[in-house]
């Protein structure tokens, strides 16, 4: 799915949905614990993680056969 929005300066950017499901989740994960380091870094107070804690937790979702992860991107 292709969607259009526009940006503070009214230039059109394409973002592309996708998902994402079964073992392909696995070769995605190294991104997705990036991505939630990089967000829960800003809530020290209520979150702590690391790499290795990130991968193991979405490796337990990615194990599942009706599994999916649903990507935004611009």
């Amino acid at each position: 799915m292709e969607l259009r929005r526009f940006n503070e300066q009214g230039i059109a950017m394409d973002i592309v949905v996708r998902s994402v499901t079964g073992s392909e989740i696995q070769k995605i994960i190294p991104e997705l614990a990036g991505l939630r380091l990089k967000i829960f870094r800003n809530f020290p107070d209520l979150y702590f993680g690391d790499a290795d804690y990130e991968a193991r937790h979405l490796s337990d979702y990615a194990r599942h056969d009706k599994s999916m992860c649903v990507i935004a991107e611009d």
